[in-house]
């Protein structure tokens, strides 16, 4: 092509945008909220806000208030740097995302996708597509003050879960909604916040998954609005701020926000509690700034293991299992697996019946006591804490990325056969040659420690290699098992396989 035909086709390319974007509303493919200038004013408030001033004029309203400087009294303010948190928490593990949210891709940690040591994470995020998005360690609480105005009453008694952020700067997120109300205190760096209210949620185009949860988030894609596929946006008031480090938000559960975040070290912890009919305060009279880990906090994360990140309010639960109770006041085995038997569609046909058992067994312990079949409203009234909580982990599925198996939840068992079968065709397998193929980024592109685990289970003698003799009697089946239990995400095989079967 010569020079002049490629200026010719240049041209043609600017007119054809010029002509697809000339008349399009304000902000059409610009970054959400380039469609009007902010015009929703947000307070700002003393950080010694009382609990009661807090309820009457925020929390009962669901008002997003700024608390300016509040979170400088967290020791973490200052000690929370790489080298202490490396040195105090090096075992620490941590939940792992993509700093743009709407990428879809999952970083890769020493235990799977989506989850490493706290002492690896600081020696890469600045320099990686690495952002924590995690609950916080229990070890890490005594680091932690809960502002004033959260520190007594029914506000104490029912905080929920404790999330961590930190990143290298340059965080996206998606547009979206939380379940819960919290208090988010920044550390370092700075967060750009949008907050939208709830008023205009028949405008967010919320995705179809969304509009079933109390979370949720938008179709639209924050840094390129499509203003003529999405046009209601055009309609939507909103707020814009920038917090500082230092600086804590409340926000209302249920307000719809983006947040982007700056800086080299970008840290802050997120407190997240119930969304309350009412506040009692009794013990109010002199609030102050408490160490988190004074708190009965209702899911904790020890460190390790499987997280609770989302996990239901247990006195909403309280509430659905009175809603279930007949003329009699008494809540039927029956009726509670009726009940609940949708959200278990998400799960395989052969893991539900295991599900239901297990939501039976924990009935049988914490509601029928005496074996009749039923459980009564008084019963489910004096349940406490712990009983609630044992029926919620019964009762709901747990969430793959909380897990250690997330990675088995991605990828699809036919891609893994694919691989395992090609390669021991050619000659045996060795872990190696597997661990290459599982982990290549346009294979499989999972982690090096569940390449090891599947091969584990396929070379059961340890000589580390496989042969295709060996694969036939019933071990390959065995490796695969793990995916096999899930719904894949979304699998690889039309995406890489149909391509890449020549480079295998």
């Amino acid at each position: 092509m010569n020079g002049s035909h490629l200026s010719l086709v240049l041209i043609s390319v600017f007119l054809q945008f010029l002509l697809l974007t000339l008349g399009s509303a304000p902000g059409h493919f610009q970054k959400l909220g380039s469609h009007r200038f902010p015009d929703v004013a947000i307070d700002e408030v003393l950080d010694n806000l009382s609990p009661d001033d807090f309820w009457q004029h925020y929390v009962s309203s669901s008002r997003p208030a700024i608390f300016r400087g509040a979170a400088k009294h967290s020791p973490a303010f200052k000690k929370w740097t790489d080298a202490y948190l490396a040195g105090n928490f090096p075992n620490m593990e941590i939940r792992l995302e993509a700093k743009q949210e709407a990428d879809g891709y999952l970083p890769r940690g020493d235990l799977g996708i989506g989850r490493d040591y706290l002492s690896n994470v600081v020696e890469y995020y600045h320099k990686t597509d690495v952002y924590v998005v995690s609950e916080l360690p229990f070890p890490m609480y005594k680091d932690v003050d809960v502002l004033p105005c959260l520190s007594c009453g029914t506000f104490a008694d029912r905080i929920q879960e404790i999330n961590l952020w930190m990143s290298g700067g340059g965080t996206s997120s998606v547009l979206h909604r939380d379940a819960y109300h919290s208090i988010n205190c920044l550390y370092n760096g700075t967060k750009e916040w949008l907050l939208i209210h709830p008023q205009y949620e028949d405008k967010i185009y919320m995705t179809v998954e969304s509009k079933h949860e109390i979370g949720g988030q938008s179709d639209i894609n924050v840094d390129a609005v499509d203003m003529d596929k999405f046009p209601l946006i055009q309609d939507i008031h909103y707020s814009l701020f920038t917090l500082n480090g230092g600086d804590c938000l409340f926000l209302p559960g249920g307000y719809w926000h983006q947040v982007r975040s700056f800086g080299t070290h970008n840290l802050a912890v997120a407190i997240l509690f119930s969304r309350i009919k009412s506040f009692f305060g009794t013990d109010c009279q002199n609030a102050d700034y408490k160490s988190l880990d004074q708190f009965d906090v209702v899911w904790v994360y020890n460190g390790t293991g499987v997280m609770s990140m989302g996990n239901m309010d247990v006195e909403n639960l309280r509430e659905l299992l009175l809603s279930f109770a007949d003329e009699n006041g008494r809540v039927h085995r029956e009726t509670i697996l009726q009940e609940i038997a949708e959200w278990y569609d998400i799960l395989p046909e052969n893991s539900r019946a295991g599900a239901f058992q297990h939501v039976s067994k924990a009935f049988d312990e914490h509601l029928d006591v005496s074996n009749v079949g039923y459980g009564t409203t008084e019963e489910i009234v004096a349940l406490t804490r712990d009983q609630l909580k044992a029926l919620a982990l019964a009762i709901e599925p747990v969430e793959p990325s909380n897990s250690y198996e997330f990675e088995y939840s991605i990828f699809h068992e036919d891609d893994i056969r694919y691989v395992i079968e090609h390669l021991a065709h050619k000659k045996s397998l060795t872990c190696e040659e597997f661990v290459k193929d599982y982990t290549h980024k346009d294979k499989i592109f999972g982690s090096t420690k569940i390449a090891n685990d599947v091969f584990a289970v396929l070379d059961k003698e340890g000589k580390g290699y496989v042969t295709e003799e060996e694969l036939a009697d019933g071990r390959l089946e065995a490796a695969l098992e793990p995916f096999r239990i899930y719904h894949p995400r979304d699998s690889v095989s039309e995406r890489i396989f149909v391509h890449n079967h020549d480079e295998l």
